[in-house]
């Protein structure tokens, strides 16, 4: 994200058309080591992506499952943030489309399950940015002292 002037509003842009070259630099990295490690692996860089990955989920749902309770409130009255889901839905949709829509939640693969959540929190929170919200991603108030934060 970026800061802009549009108007004379301060708005957030999307910048993440590119991928990161932080984020590269760091695969190729890792792509390098493993290949040092088991110099007969092809595609390092793919092996490496999908390990890191595999890593940083299994992280995250560590880290998220030790603070979840059974106390999380859904308000879903709350009109505001109802405008804003309306308003991603074409997008989400798009985005879903090679997902059967007849298809009951819990028939779907898990895999294909998270990338509805996932593809719905992404789009709500670009409609957030575009609504000139600020879209928290954690809120510090949540975390207990000594919770590791996985990333």
């Amino acid at each position: 994200m970026r800061a802009a002037q549009k108007g004379g509003k301060k708005v957030l842009e999307r910048t993440s058309a590119a991928p990161d070259p932080q984020e590269e630099q760091a695969l190729h990295e890792a792509a390098a080591a493993l290949h040092a490690l088991l110099p007969g692996v092809q595609q390092t860089d793919r092996v490496a992506s999908a390990v890191i990955t595999a890593w940083i989920m299994s992280r995250c749902r560590q880290a998220a499952g030790q603070r979840l309770t059974e106390n999380i409130v859904f308000d879903h009255n709350n009109a505001k943030l109802k405008g804003v889901v309306a308003a991603a839905l074409p997008q989400i949709g798009a985005a879903l489309s090679g997902i059967p829509a007849d298809a009951p939640l819990f028939a779907l693969s898990k895999e294909d399950v998270i990338r509805v959540f996932l593809t719905g929190h992404i789009a709500i929170r670009e409609a957030l940015i575009a609504a000139d919200e600020a879209p928290d991603f954690i809120e510090l108030k949540h975390l207990k002292e000594g919770d590791d934060c996985p990333f």
